[in-house]
Formats: structure tokens, C-alpha cells, sequence
């Protein structure tokens, strides 16, 4: 099976701040008592944002590929693609890479617009684009030989992710952190500000996930394997948190 390569023009990693952001405040209201449902207005709180932060390696990946042909009529293009299409799948399966793990994203077959500045252009486009999803990240290079071998055009992409298990276990992590951070903020505002804290009102949370994507281009010279390596996946979260207080 012929070799091929393919040039990574980018890699967007985003990597997050080390270390926690924070932001606090202190609240002592006087206003009248509230009905039993609320919280009663003239008790201290201590208020508080805590950020957490963790990254593992990437246990997923999604190669993005795509073939496309032209021709002077729609069937043309029909056929050119299932063929195109057939010999891909045929290649992956070979690759060790399984129909399952190929899905279509899009199929499109319209007009050429090309041919209307260039009557000597192919009257009719087609494009179908596939997902390789692969639970082994070090196929991935594997994935895109077999896939412009066999008859993809090109690879618009390729993103690096986690498993639901994986990721669950990454947010835990953060989630811990950022409370952690929390605590010790409004514990060090309450000790200044004579004030003890009694518990916990209010918690609310966001979540910021950051996968590294690597895009390819055109294939290059064959005879060399392509290879690409997977960053790590990033998890920032940021918790508000109201700790009830009272005077000491």
C-alpha cells in the first residue's frame, strides 16, 4: 500500500492559566426578615469564586476526511464517490480500523459554480465526508495513510478527546481543586473578618473543556508515514460559592 504523508500546518493547543483565580466578597445585610422559604436577610455571608484546572492525555481521536469529485453530470459524481468511497473503507478495514468506527458527517452533490466563468470546468461537484473515530490515539497516523490510499481527497482534521470516563474523572479533579481553593478563601475572609462560617448556601459552576486539534494538509511525498502526536486535554472550572456566616 502506497506511503503517504501529510504536512500538520497547525496545532491549536489551549492550555490554561496554572494556579487558581479568585474573586471574593463579604456581605452583612440588615434588612427585615424574609419569609421561612428564603434565607434570612440579616445573616453574614461570605462569598467567593474558585478556579481549578487539570489536563491528562487525549484517550480519543476523530480524523475528519473527505472525498470529493467532479463531473459533467450528477450520476458521475454519484458513482466517482461510492467508488472512491468503497476503496477507502476497503483500506481502513485492511488498516485494521473497522466499519463501525466510520461514520458520515456529509454528503453533498451540486452544481459546479466554477463552470459558469469556465465552461471547460466539470458541470457538477460531490463531496462525502466521513468521522474516523479511533479509542487508540497513536492510529491516528495510520488512519489518515489508509484513508488517502484508499481514496479520500483530503483530511480537513483531526481533534484529540476523552471518553466519557475519562472526562468525568478530569472535571472531578478540577471540580476538587476549585472547592478547595474556595474554602480557603472564605476561610481566610471570615478569620479577618470576624466572622465564622456555618455552611454552605449556595454552589454554582462552569465548565471550560480545551482539546488540542490538529490540522492537515494536502498530501506531501510518499514513502514516509504520517505521524501525529496528541497533546493534552485540558479541564478549567470555576466555582461560585456563598458560605452562610456568623459574627464571633
Amino acid at each position: 500500500m502506497r506511503q503517504q504523508t501529510l504536512t500538520v500546518v497547525a496545532v491549536a493547543v489551549a492550555v490554561l492559566l496554572a494556579g487558581a483565580g479568585l474573586a471574593a466578597a463579604v456581605t452583612t445585610n440588615d434588612q427585615p426578615a424574609q419569609p421561612a422559604t428564603q434565607q434570612s436577610s440579616d445573616t453574614p455571608t461570605v462569598t467567593v469564586t474558585g478556579v481549578g484546572d487539570a489536563e491528562t492525555a487525549a484517550d480519543r481521536a476523530v480524523v475528519a476526511v473527505t472525498v470529493e469529485a467532479t463531473a459533467d453530470s450528477a450520476s458521475e459524481v454519484r458513482e466517482a464517490l461510492a467508488t472512491d468511497a468503497e476503496g477507502m473503507r476497503d483500506a481502513l478495514a485492511d488498516a485494521g480500523i473497522d466499519a463501525d468506527q466510520l461514520r458520515t458527517a456529509r454528503y453533498d452533490i451540486s452544481r459546479n459554480y466554477e463552470s459558469r466563468e469556465n465552461p471547460d470546468a466539470p458541470a457538477y461537484r460531490g463531496q462525502h465526508s466521513f468521522e474516523i473515530r479511533l479509542t487508540d490515539t497513536d492510529a491516528v497516523g495510520t488512519a489518515i495513510d489508509a484513508a488517502v490510499d484508499g481514496g479520500a481527497s483530503y483530511v480537513e482534521n483531526v481533534r484529540f478527546t476523552l471518553s466519557e470516563e475519562a472526562r468525568q474523572e478530569l472535571r472531578t479533579q478540577a471540580l476538587a481543586e476549585a472547592m478547595e481553593t474556595a474554602r480557603g478563601e472564605a476561610e481566610t475572609l471570615a478569620d479577618n473578618g470576624d466572622l465564622e462560617l456555618t455552611g454552605t448556601a449556595e454552589v454554582s459552576t462552569t465548565t471550560d473543556y480545551r482539546r488540542p486539534v490538529a490540522y492537515a494538509a494536502d498530501a506531501g511525498g510518499a514513502g514516509t508515514a504520517t505521524s501525529i502526536d496528541a497533546g493534552p486535554v485540558s479541564v478549567s472550572v470555576t466555582v461560585q460559592v456563598t458560605y452562610d456566616a456568623q459574627n464571633v
